[in-house]
């Protein structure tokens, strides 16, 4: 059954009595009734974990290349392995359920909603950047990792665009918003949507893209909270990345 063909919370079923309410989606971070739901075992694991595989990818590529760190595109999908890797093997150590982590079926209509969202957030990131340029006068490039990426050659630009527009935004919302906002989330969504959205801007450089990005993060953790899903966060952020990265294919 497609992930996408059911919208929770679910129907009552035929044997339900007339009028009786159906069940509540469970909570955010909690999966299957067996399993425990996320809590501060994957808090405290999830930056070390992520740490040690992120050392165990670049290094290599490090060694092969004399030393020297590997170009945008492969940054962008050793980055993006890292943050994919890193949550699967959270996960992985105690939790195992796929729905705790935010992996449920969830409706085209909310998949259209994180359609729209994405497209607001791009809109928000660029008037963040565009205050910024008008009040600070500074024009210098402020992604030159985008930049490099964007303007090589063919296979180097559909690797990025790939990688980009897909890879990146499912491995982010799985390890942001599925694990760290998830595992916060039993503390209220203030907390867990301020520390993920922060750690999420962070993870962007410290520039005015941190701004952009950790109000992106807020506005998928909203998607999250209300579809109980990272399906539409993930369709936001594919949304936000491929109208951005294109446009730096195009215009860069």
């Amino acid at each position: 059954m497609s992930i996408l063909d059911a919208a929770p919370p679910p129907p009552p079923s035929p044997d339900t009595p007339p009028g009786t309410a159906p069940h509540p989606p469970p909570p955010i971070g909690t999966g299957h009734p067996a399993r425990p739901g996320l809590g501060w075992t994957e808090l405290l694991t999830l930056g070390p974990v992520w740490i040690v595989v992120s050392v165990l990818l670049f290094v290599p590529v490090a060694l092969v290349g004399d030393g020297a760190l590997p170009g945008p595109v492969p940054s962008l999908g050793l980055g993006a392995a890292g943050f994919l890797v890193a949550s699967l093997i959270v996960t992985a150590l105690r939790v195992r359920s796929a729905a705790a982590v935010g992996l449920r079926r969830t409706s085209w209509r909310w998949i259209g909603l994180g359609v729209v969202a994405g497209i607001v957030g791009l809109v928000t990131s660029v008037g963040v950047v565009a205050a910024y340029v008008a009040i600070s006068g500074d024009t210098s490039d402020l992604r030159p990792d985008l930049s490099a990426g964007a303007s090589g050659s063919g296979v180097q630009v559909a690797l990025f665009l790939v990688l980009g527009a897909v890879l990146v935004p499912f491995a982010e919302e799985l390890f942001f918003r599925g694990l760290l906002f998830g595992a916060l989330r039993r503390h209220g969504f203030l907390v867990a949507a301020l520390v993920s959205s922060v750690l999420f801007g962070l993870a962007h450089g410290l520039s005015v893209a941190l701004v952009g990005a950790a109000l992106f993060g807020a506005l998928t953790a909203v998607l999250y909270e209300r579809s109980r899903s990272i399906w539409p966060a993930v369709a936001a952020h594919v949304t936000n990345n491929a109208i951005a990265l294109t446009a730096a294919v195009v215009f860069l």
